[in-house]
């Protein structure tokens, strides 16, 4: 379930394009999401402030994942 909640909050405040994005990081990286963080960080940066408060908002503002804070 919170993965799926996860999914959908990327879904709602990314584009398609920013999402490959993100995609070919890991890929760029093998997998290994300890390299590939730093990166994202930096991407999610570049798509705007706002983009990641956005999904961080979705998520804490989604009656399931408030209800078990």
């Amino acid at each position: 379930m919170a993965v799926n909640l996860f999914n959908e909050a990327i879904k709602d405040d990314l584009t398609g394009r920013q999402i490959k994005e993100l995609k070919q990081i890991v890929e760029d990286e093998s997998g290994d999401m300890k390299k590939a963080r730093p990166k994202i960080v930096d991407k999610l940066l570049s798509f705007g402030k706002d983009v990641a408060s956005n999904i961080v908002a979705n998520l804490l503002t989604n009656p399931s994942i408030w209800s078990g804070l």
